[in-house]
């Protein structure tokens, strides 16, 4: 016989039916080690005609794969997990096998991380070999059967190949059932196993990626790092614990120790693009986008290879859409453009590429129908392939998403109808999306709709509760009785009945879990530009009227907000971070000498205030500048002044690039662009 099937198991009566029916094809025998499985597992591996060898669990994986290999009658053994599915075609595999020299074959594995096509990771393992007594397994775990191979073979490598079939690993998405339960009976082996083995780093290294799973990201940390001193640059698994640390590193906001490490480490694997993307997102974290462009373009220029663990669209998608976001917000839009493009070419319904692209039509004064005119033009190729029905349906829901995060609302309601199975996120959308538009018969029925669904989200609550209030709607009882029993009702109820009652809110300065929701009720009134419910908040409660300012600029609404702001400054009643704002808003009317004092102001409190120094250096370089421009026009003969001008360009592009200045984004853009189209500039000039 050809080839054999070899796998243990405990309790996998959900996913061995999909693994064995994937594999059957392929192989003449199936031998299946079961350590004490309680459900079906047995009954359905013996159903697919595997030979199933009952042993117990002695916490060691390498010594109940070498019981399966005990048993082997076939000239290839293959092993799989029972979360793995086998994809190929089985005629071409047996022939490549029949005619085969080598003694061991490389597979490549896709590591599924989310729900969603591209959320994996891929990396090549030997998972087909031949069945010679030499080969064994070693290891209590992460077991491994290569140097049994490069003993028995001399580690000679050209006996070694790469099999043209691929592995689908469903084991590791998010919320997969078992992976708690998995987790802590590695932490139990490892442990055990480094207690009188302590000179393994690899096993240190895993040892403190399963704590890092588990969330202790100190222990993690320290644990990696210790085991990178010790692994030689030789080591195949060496890249993977650079990029596992400096991931690593960066959730635990050590960035600065993650673009050190990398920033060595890269001499060591230049051509690693999972690494060049990593160091872009630490230069990104610490403002250096200038270097985070350059680490981006590295990273897409380099192929990923089997050498090392690649994350899908490091080098690809998520680069680009990096890029993107950078060129933004530099204002270099047809640069964006193209980099969001380029990145929806390797996936194109990746929401955060899409969601770039339309944010540089709506900065380009792009209508709203235009907007999903382009977008669908773009993608039409995906959303025409009927042969890609999910591919066609996530393009379908992401789009729309992306509309609704646009402020496109009734594009996004459009786009929804073509959406086949709605989920309850998208309903709750289209509820949203009619009270933006004013249809609150619809949203109101629409939200009846899933109130006898059951629970709604919040969010949905809260909007629906202020639209009520914005249209001066009375609150029936049954929606009073639904908020008492809803998980935000108390604080939902209390507030609700202060603001109808025209009572004043009656609080203790200490209940801060209801200001907390009333900060939060407050910004939902705003984002739906329920002005009269945002007054009648802030006139119950006074205090919350600098924090209504800000979010009014942040939502956009920079007009208004800067109203609100002056008024706050003029009573003494704002903030630093009030001020800041209120000094980004007079900069971008080009009232600089006026910006320059407020930004100075911001400085005399807050003396380390980084955006503030930028703020008023570009205000006096923008002063500057007019300067040199004009005694350059009235004397042209003075090149001198044309020098000076350059050089003080040159500050200014430079400054500008630093992230100083508010960046709005989706809605909160196209709540900017709509405001600046309805106020006349004189407006401006108070």
């Amino acid at each position: 016989m050809l080839v054999g099937l070899h796998m243990i198991v405990k309790n996998e009566a959900d996913n061995l039916p999909q693994c064995l029916s994937s594999i059957k094809p392929f192989v003449d025998e199936m031998i299946i080690v079961d350590t004490g499985s309680s459900d079906r597992t047995k009954e359905i591996a013996a159903s697919y005609g595997a030979k199933v060898i009952e042993a117990p669990w002695e916490n060691d994986f390498s010594k109940a794969r070498n019981i399966s290999l005990e048993h082997a009658k076939t000239d290839w053994i293959l092993y799989l997990d029972a979360d793995e599915v086998l994809h190929g075609e089985s005629k071409q595999f047996r022939q490549f096998l029949s005619s085969s020299n080598m003694e061991a074959y490389r597979i490549l594995i896709e590591s599924y991380t989310g729900s969603l096509p591209h959320q994996k990771v891929q990396h090549s393992s030997i998972r087909m070999f031949r069945a010679r007594k030499e080969y064994e397994f070693t290891g209590p775990i992460h077991e491994d059967i290569i140097p049994s191979i490069n003993s028995f073979t001399s580690s000679n490598t050209d006996l070694i190949g790469d099999f043209p079939v691929l592995i689908r690993h469903y084991g590791y998405q998010a919320g997969h059932p078992k992976t708690n339960e998995k987790l802590l009976r590695n932490l139990e082996i490892l442990q055990t196993f480094l207690a009188g083995n302590q000179d393994h780093p690899y096993y240190t290294y895993h040892l403190g990626l399963t704590y890092a799973q588990l969330g202790n990201f100190n222990q993690a940390v320290a644990l990696i790092q210790d085991a990178l001193n010790r692994t030689d640059l030789n080591i195949s698994s060496r890249p993977t614990i650079v990029k596992d640390l400096s991931i690593i590193l960066i959730s635990c906001g050590l960035i600065s120790e993650a673009k050190s490490l990398l920033e060595d480490e890269l001499t060591n694997y230049p051509e690693y693009c999972d690494l060049h993307y990593y160091l872009g997102i630490s230069y990104v974290h610490q403002k250096e986008e200038d270097k985070a462009i350059k680490a981006f373009q590295e990273a897409v220029s380099k192929s990923p290879s089997s050498k090392y663990v690649h994350e899908d669209g490091n080098g690809t998608f998520r680069a680009w859409t990096y890029m993107g976001d950078i060129a933004v917000k530099w204002g270099a839009y047809s640069d964006a453009l193209q980099f969001y493009i380029n990145a929806l070419k390797y996936c194109p319904y990746y929401y955060e590429a899409l969601l770039g692209f339309a944010d540089v039509l709506t900065a380009s004064n792009i209508s709203e129908s235009n907007i999903k005119k382009e977008m669908t033009h773009l993608l039409s190729p995906t959303l025409q392939r009927t042969d890609q029905a999910v591919i066609q349906q996530l393009c379908t829901i992401q789009v729309a998403n992306v509309l609704f995060e646009s402020g496109c609302y009734l594009e996004f309601l459009e786009m929804a109808d073509q959406i086949t199975t709605p989920q309850t996120s998208t309903q709750e959308r289209i509820i949203i999306s009619h009270l933006h538009l004013s249809n609150f018969d619809l949203a109101y029925a629409g939200f009846e709709n899933l109130i006898n669904q059951g629970e709604v989200s919040e969010p949905l609550l809260i909007l629906v509760s202020s639209a009520l209030l914005k249209y001066e709607i009375q609150i029936q009882d049954r929606l009073f009785n639904y908020i008492q029993d809803h998980s935000s009702g108390v604080y939902l109820g209390k507030l609700l009945k202060s603001l109808t009652d025209t009572q004043k809110i009656q609080t203790a300065e200490s209940d801060l879990d209801f200001l907390l929701f009333v900060k939060k009720f407050l910004h939902e009134s705003i984002i739906l530009n329920a002005e009269n419910v945002v007054k009648s908040i802030t006139s119950h409660y006074p205090g919350l009227t600098l924090f209504a300012a800000k979010m009014k600029y942040y939502e956009g609404f920079t007009h208004n907000a800067y109203k609100e702001l002056k008024q706050l400054k003029n009573e003494n009643a704002i903030d630093t971070e009030g001020l800041s704002l209120l000094g980004e808003y007079v900069y971008d009317q080009k009232r600089f000498d006026e910006a320059a004092l407020i930004f100075e102001e911001v400085l005399i409190t807050k003396p380390d205030d980084v955006r503030a120094h930028v703020g008023a250096s570009l205000c006096y370089n923008q002063q500057a500048r007019t300067l040199l421009e004009e005694s350059s026009a009235a004397m042209p003969e003075y090149p001198l002044f044309n020098a000076y001008l350059n050089k003080v360009n040159l500050a200014i592009e430079l400054s500008s690039k630093y992230s100083w200045h508010s960046c709005w984004k989706g809605r909160q853009r196209r709540n900017r662009v709509n405001e600046e189209q309805h106020f006349p500039v004189h407006d401006c000039q108070e």
